[in-house]
C-alpha cells in the first residue's frame, strides 16, 4: 500500500506538470471556477479516476459474484430481505453484541469499536456523496471546482472527512490496546496500512480545504489525488472488501430467514 501511495502520488505529480508545467505547483490563484484544473486538468481528473475506480467495482463485483456462488444455492431476494439486510448494514448491527457492545480491550463491554466503525463508514459515504454531488455540478450545473464553503460538496466533504479521521485514528489506537488473543496478527499490517491510507485520503483533503487559494493549493491538490488513486487501487485487496462480503451474508441471512417464515419452519 505504501508503493501504490507513492507511485499513485508521483503518476499524478508527473500528470500535473506535463499538462500545466512545475510552476502550477507553486502559484496563487484566486477562487475562481475551475481553478483546480490549471494544477492538473479535468480530463486527466476523469480518466484516471474513471479507470481506477472502475476496476475496483469490477473486482469487488466479481468477488461478490463469486462469494454468492459459494455460499450454497441461489436465494429469492425479496423487498423484505431487502430491507432487513440494510438495516443491519447501516446500524451495525452486529458490531453491537447483542446490546452492550464487544468487550475486546477487556473485560467490561463497550461500544467503542462500533461507533468508530459508523465513523469510518459514514465519514466514507460522506466523502464519496461529497464527489458525487461536485459532478453533478461540474456536468449538469455548468459550476467546476473549486466551491465556497457553504456549498454542498465542501460541507459533507468537510464532515466526511473529520468522521473518517476520528474512526480510522480511534480504530488505529485499539490496535496498540486490543486483546491481542482473538486477532490474527500476521494480518494487523495490511490492517493499520489501510487505516493510514484512509486517514491521509482524509487529512489530505482537509489541507487542500484550508490551503485552496495560496501558493501550496497546487502540490496539495496533486498530492491528494494521489492518495485518492491509491486508495482505489488497492480498495479490492484491503480488509475494505469486508463491507461487500459482510454486506452480501447480511443479504442471505435475511433471504434465507424469509424463506423459512415461508416455508412455515
Amino acid at each position: 500500500m505504501a508503493l501504490a501511495a507513492a507511485l499513485s502520488i508521483a503518476l499524478v505529480l508527473v500528470l500535473s506538470a506535463l499538462t500545466n508545467g512545475t510552476a502550477a505547483f507553486f502559484t496563487a490563484r484566486p477562487l475562481v471556477d475551475g481553478a483546480f484544473y490549471t494544477v492538473i486538468p479535468l480530463w486527466a481528473m476523469q480518466v484516471v479516476g474513471i479507470a481506477s475506480f472502475g476496476y475496483a467495482l469490477v473486482a469487488l463485483w466479481m468477488g461478490a459474484r463469486n462469494f454468492w456462488r459459494d455460499a450454497g444455492p441461489a436465494q429469492k431476494i425479496g423487498v423484505g430481505a431487502l430491507f432487513i439486510a440494510l438495516h443491519d448494514v447501516l446500524t451495525l448491527k452486529n458490531l453491537g453484541g447483542g446490546g452492550n457492545g464487544c468487550n475486546d480491550a477487556s473485560e467490561r463491554f463497550s461500544m467503542r469499536r462500533r461507533r468508530l466503525h459508523h465513523g469510518m463508514f459514514y465519514g466514507f459515504m460522506l466523502c464519496f456523496a461529497a464527489t458525487c454531488t461536485g459532478f453533478v455540478y461540474d456536468t449538469f450545473l455548468g459550476r467546476p471546482a473549486p466551491y465556497h464553503l457553504l456549498s454542498a460538496p465542501v460541507i459533507l466533504g468537510a464532515v466526511g472527512g473529520v468522521l473518517l479521521l476520528i474512526g480510522t485514528i480511534g480504530l488505529f489506537a485499539m490496535k496498540f490496546v486490543d486483546d491481542p488473543g482473538p486477532a490474527v496478527r500476521t494480518l494487523l499490517g495490511g490492517e493499520v496500512a489501510i487505516l493510514l491510507l484512509l486517514a491521509l485520503s482524509a487529512w489530505s483533503g482537509l489541507v487542500l480545504l484550508v490551503v485552496r487559494g495560496t501558493g501550496a493549493m497546487g502540490l496539495a491538490l496533486s498530492v491528494h489525488l494521489g492518495f485518492i488513486l491509491a486508495l482505489f487501487v488497492v480498495l479490492p485487496y484491503s480488509k475494505m472488501v469486508h463491507g461487500v462480503y459482510r454486506s452480501a451474508a447480511l443479504l442471505r441471512r435475511a433471504a434465507e430467514r424469509n424463506m423459512k417464515v415461508l416455508g412455515g419452519e
